[in-house]
């Protein structure tokens, strides 16, 4: 069976759609990414609840600089469009940080919280993808947003390692000094 074919007939989609849908590698990169974003900062497993002590984490990279172009553009989508906002979470219930960050000027919000706001944002698109409030026709639609997402996955991975490997040597030194 043509795994194409399959999907094509199941979702009654154009063939033209399918065929643009399994020629992006912006959903492939996603899902790969995601996955070991999910591992190393969320020890395998992405909660709501999770996303404020790494945001906390984040904020103390020397390379937190790096994510304000992310963070500004997806403010500015959400923040000028409440509609799309509310699609973003799909009618989820209130969500005190993200919420307060999507509805206030950048300039009242601190630096955790639009971190925060961030991590709230690459979430929300994971879910939406893959428990399928886009479609995956509607991935193509996307693609500009998921491909930001997916290159932020990337950079917050790496800011995650660095304090990894920091808070390591730090542990370590703290146990010889104290031996």
């Amino acid at each position: 069976m043509e795994v194409e074919q399959w999907v094509k007939d199941k979702l009654n989609c154009r063939r033209e759609d399918i065929e643009r849908l399994f020629k992006s590698k912006t959903a492939r990169n996603f899902l790969i990414v995601w996955n070991i974003y999910e591992i190393e900062l969320f020890n395998k497993y992405c909660t709501l609840s999770l996303l404020g002590d790494v945001a906390l984490r984040l904020s103390l990279s020397a390379r937190v600089g790096e994510l304000q172009g992310t963070i500004e553009y997806f403010h500015e989508r959400y923040y000028k469009d409440k509609e799309k906002y509310r699609h973003l979470k799909n009618n989820q219930r209130p969500v005190e940080i993200p919420d307060k960050v999507a509805s206030s000027p950048l300039s009242e919000c601190s630096l955790e919280q639009k971190i925060h706001f961030l991590l709230f944002v690459l979430f929300r698109y994971r879910n939406n993808m893959f428990h399928g409030n886009k479609g995956l026709v509607n991935w193509l639609q996307y693609d500009e947003q998921i491909q930001s997402c997916t290159k932020t996955m990337c950079l917050i991975i790496d800011m995650y390692e660095k304090i990894y490997a920091l808070k390591t040597v730090d542990e370590h030194m703290n146990k010889v000094q104290n031996s």
